[in-house]
């Protein structure tokens, strides 16, 4: 059995409340002393509900990258290769770099892929986390969801 369970609050809240719930959820203390610091995220992009209809995101992003429209801008394709490239890092982040060599591998070349995501910053899209990461936004994931296909286009 699986599911998913987000406490929020402050850390210090949120480490005692998972500390009291991890042992219930079969997991040892150095499980829970780990995810209250953070280190266990979800694998699946529950903000971008797949078209296969589980909730899992492909493991392939060419599976991903097909599932949005074709005529997309730059910006916008940026967007999808680091949401992608976001959900599946433990830190929940994406770095140009990463997101532009999953593009090129699709043989998608961006003029100017450093542009892009100063673009989404500006438009609010994404925010910078630390130096060179940056994360998808809530105003971020709902233009994703506004670029896919929709079920009669595909």
């Amino acid at each position: 059995m699986t599911g998913e369970l987000e406490i929020e609050g402050a850390a210090t809240v949120v480490g005692e409340w998972w500390e009291k719930i991890w042992p219930q959820l079969g997991g040892s203390a150095a499980g829970a002393k780990a995810a209250a610091a953070g280190a266990v995220h979800p694998r699946h992009l529950s903000a971008i509900p797949a078209s296969n209809g589980d909730g899992e995101l492909p493991d392939v992003f060419g599976e991903f990258f097909n599932e949005f429209r074709a005529d997309v801008t730059d910006v916008d394709k940026m967007l999808i290769a680091g949401a992608f490239v976001q959900a599946k890092d433990p830190d929940r982040a994406f770095t140009t770099k990463h997101a532009n060599q999953l593009l090129m591998d699709q043989n998608v070349k961006l003029t100017n892929p450093s542009e892009c995501v100063r673009s989404l910053i500006r438009t609010k899209r994404t925010f910078v986390v630390s130096n060179g990461k940056f994360r998808v936004s809530a105003q971020g994931f709902d233009r994703l969801k506004s670029l896919r296909l929709q079920p009669a286009e595909s």
